[in-house]
C-alpha cells in the first residue's frame, strides 16, 4: 500500500516538475499548487492529531481532496505527455515546496497515521479512512 502511494506521488512529482518548466500554463500551475496545499494541510492535521477523530478527519479530508484533484492531474498528464523530467533550473525552488510536502505526506505523516491505526485496529472508521486515501490515489494511478 505504502509503496504504491509513494510510487504514485513520485510519478506525479516528476510530471509536475515538468509542468512548471513551461511558462503560461496558469491552470496547470494552479493544480500543482492545489496539490501541494492539500499535502501541506494533511501534514499539519496529522502533526496535531491526538485522537481517532482527528486522524479520521485528516485522512478523509485528504482522500476527498485527492479524488477531486486526481482527474485534473491525469488530464494534465494526458494533455502534455511530452513534458519530461528536466525542468529549467529557475523552477527548482518552486518545486521544492511540492517535493517537501509530498515527502512528508507520504513518509512521516502517513506513517504516523498508519501507526496510530495499527494501535487502534478495532476502530473501523479509522481503518476505512486510510483505505480512502489508498482508493483516491489508486484511481489516479489506474488512469495513468
Amino acid at each position: 500500500m505504502i509503496k504504491k502511494l509513494i510510487l504514485t506521488i513520485i510519478v506525479s512529482f516528476l510530471f509536475c516538475v515538468s509542468l512548471y518548466a513551461l511558462n503560461g500554463y496558469n491552470k496547470e500551475k494552479s493544480i500543482i499548487n492545489d496539490m501541494t496545499g492539500i499535502m501541506e494541510t494533511y501534514n499539519e492535521k496529522i502533526e496535531s492529531a491526538v485522537c481517532s477523530k482527528d486522524y479520521i478527519m485528516a485522512n478523509n479530508d485528504f482522500a476527498e481532496q485527492i479524488k477531486i484533484l486526481a482527474p485534473k492531474m491525469v488530464a494534465m498528464q494526458e494533455k502534455h505527455p511530452e513534458w519530461g523530467d528536466n525542468p529549467p533550473e529557475e523552477f527548482l525552488l518552486l518545486l521544492q515546496r511540492y517535493a517537501q510536502a509530498a515527502e512528508k505526506a507520504f513518509g512521516q505523516s502517513l506513517q504516523k497515521a498508519i501507526q496510530f491505526a495499527n494501535e487502534h485496529s478495532d476502530d473501523t472508521a479509522l481503518q476505512e479512512s486510510l483505505m480512502n486515501i489508498t482508493q483516491a490515489f489508486g484511481a489516479m494511478q489506474g488512469k495513468q
